[in-house]
């Protein structure tokens, strides 16, 4: 298969609208649960499966453990708890049986290293609840300095 089109699924720590638009160093603090994947969006209707899967997943508790640098990026590193990498177990399964493909699959599964980006005025510093995972287009209208908010999944089980 033949993929242009990039996404990610995060754990915004705060709420973000769909459709909201930002640039790829103005993140809203985040956690990422699948690492930049392709996939036949449409075609496999990962919208409608992310949401059946992800119904009975309960809010996740993200508690920060220190400042790290992962090569040039400042991150704070979140604890690997067992809700975590679960969550995060579900996803990339899920994505790879639909025929996604990872940009760096080195990070997925045991190479899984939960972290939050420290933003130009924030970071995770206090241990916060993660209510609900975010689709996002790392390439929209075709420009890759940009991000989109396609889908938000509730996680309430």
């Amino acid at each position: 298969m033949k993929y242009s089109q990039k996404y990610s699924l995060v754990g915004f720590l705060e709420h973000q609208d769909i459709g909201v638009e930002f640039g790829m160093s103005d993140w809203p603090l985040h956690v990422t649960f699948a690492d930049v994947f392709a996939i036949e969006r449409n075609d496999v209707a990962i919208d409608r499966k992310l949401n059946e899967a992800l119904q009975n997943q309960r809010p996740v508790l993200v508690e920060p453990k220190q400042q790290a640098k992962l090569g040039n990026t400042d991150v704070v590193l979140v604890e690997k708890t067992e809700e975590l990498l679960s969550l995060h177990l579900l996803l990339v399964g899920l994505l790879e049986q639909n025929g996604a493909v990872f940009n760096t699959p080195a990070f997925t599964k045991g190479g899984f290293l939960p972290h939050c980006t420290i933003q130009k005025s924030s970071l995770l510093q206090t241990s916060t609840e993660i209510t609900e995972l975010s689709l996002v287009d790392m390439f929209p209208n075709n420009d890759w300095k940009q991000r989109k908010i396609l889908a938000t999944f509730e996680l309430n089980g």
